[in-house]
């Protein structure tokens, strides 16, 4: 077959198959085995580093970043909890924001979370599970720890150009 120029050494070489570049990758980029003791809940989407010594491609250590980038389609609203819902493994001593993928076209994000469905369900503004309000971000830190082996539940409502309002579904996830 023909030659393709190499950008790195500026000399035509011939092509390499993508399972020669696969291969190439995994050899040169071998992950650290313990990479999910090092992250705080990987098994619950969510990849942000623990500390300062390592970054995990999108996510550096940031511990007061407002936004978590979320791959999809934004929906009319918040979309792709971390944890995700009905998880039932989420770590607690790790567990100190929410994440979620911000609706289309939203102006801000009002954030509810409880230990009973019904409350945050109904909640509004005012109430005990309002989290705050979320504006362009869509990472909300939690005041409190969560505690091990208890059920939470969490919600994100959508406000866009200051009227139109989406009240968000109810999430759950468990801790250990």
């Amino acid at each position: 077959g023909g030659k393709v120029f190499n950008f790195n050494t500026g000399e035509l070489v011939h092509p390499v198959s993508v399972r020669d570049l696969a291969g190439s990758y995994i050899r040169e980029n071998v992950i650290d085995p313990n990479i999910k003791t090092k992250l705080h809940d990987a098994d619950n989407n969510d990849f942000r580093p623990l500390t300062s010594d390592i970054s995990v491609g999108p996510y550096p250590y940031n511990p007061t970043a407002t936004i978590y980038w979320i791959p999809g389609r934004q929906l009319s609203t918040a979309f792709s909890p971390v944890p995700p819902h009905q998880a039932t493994k989420v770590i607690a001593v790790h567990r100190d924001a929410l994440m979620w993928l911000n609706s289309y076209e939203y102006d801000t994000h009002d954030v509810y979370m409880g230990t009973k469905k019904s409350a945050v369900s109904r909640a509004g503004r005012r109430g005990k599970t309002f989290l705050g309000t979320v504006t362009g971000g869509n990472v909300v830190y939690l005041k409190k720890k969560v505690e091990r082996g208890m059920k939470y539940y969490w919600r994100v409502d959508r406000m866009c150009r200051g009227e139109e309002f989406v009240k968000g579904e109810v999430w759950e996830f468990e801790t250990i």
